[in-house]
């Protein structure tokens, strides 16, 4: 199974260097990276967590907006499912049966059991080509937001803004087996205010279709206001995975 070890917290293999990070980032995006800033990430930039520790444009419909609250408010925290109905290999991919029901709504459903989130959120491109997402996504009981097909981060901005998030946790729509418990260890090491960015897979130690992000709504909006690639701009994280002064941990697998 992937399931945590009993008795702790699992263990990490060790800094993971700028040249261990850009191999693991898609040859255009290394490239893209690369010639904007040479280094991509600091040694040590992604520490194992604390041993010890438990674990825009558009509009969002069905939640409270704004972020009007004064201090000593209680913390929220809301996944954000990016979907759209583009896919250069697959095309409405997220609406596609499986087990007798879409894709999307195994995501959606998963991302409601994990623990700690206060909302779950889908965030589609604006246009009538996705409006079967939308509509799928409201069935199933979650909030919507719309924004920027190509701006997927100022489109995660948009919706972390209009949540009032203070705390974000991504998950894109085509992992139907995405888990909510190692989900929920991920936002807790930023919950907790140990990391202000937490991945589980830098470096890669979990299945693929298991990845997952979370990061404080004050990383977010630094990164919507100085990441300026279009990279940068497309993959939300990436600003975040080589930027100054964030600190960052990795929920890696245990070794069997």
């Amino acid at each position: 199974g992937h399931g945590a070890a009993e008795g702790g917290r699992d263990r990490h293999p060790g800094p993971l260097s700028a040249t261990a990070y850009a191999a693991l980032l898609p040859e255009p995006l290394r490239r893209d990276v690369a010639a904007r800033r040479g280094s991509l990430l600091p040694t040590g930039a992604f520490p194992a967590p604390v041993p010890g520790h438990d674990g825009g444009r558009g509009g969002v419909r069905g939640g409270n907006v704004g972020r009007n609250y004064g201090r000593g408010h209680m913390s929220r925290s809301v996944c954000i499912i990016q979907a759209r109905m583009a896919s250069t290999r697959l095309p409405g991919k997220v609406l596609l049966e499986l087990a007798g029901r879409t894709v999307l709504s195994h995501v959606l459903e998963r991302c409601q059991a994990i623990p700690g989130i206060d909302a779950v959120c889908c965030a589609s491109p604006e246009g009538a080509d996705c409006d079967p997402v939308v509509a799928e996504a409201e069935r199933c009981s979650v909030e919507i937001f719309r924004g920027s097909e190509k701006d997927v981060l100022d489109r995660y901005y948009g919706a972390a803004k209009a949540l009032n998030a203070d705390f974000v946790l991504r998950v894109t729509s085509d992992c139907p087996l995405i888990d909510p418990e190692l989900c929920g260890r991920a936002l807790a090491e930023v919950t907790s205010g140990r990391a202000d960015f937490a991945v589980n897979n830098v470096p890669v130690t979990w299945p693929h279709g298991l990845d997952c992000e979370a990061f404080t709504f004050a990383l977010l909006e630094r990164t919507s206001r100085e990441a300026q690639i279009y990279a940068e701009r497309e993959h939300v994280s990436l600003f975040m995975r080589h930027a100054s002064g964030v600190r960052r941990a990795n929920v890696a697998a245990e070794e069997e």
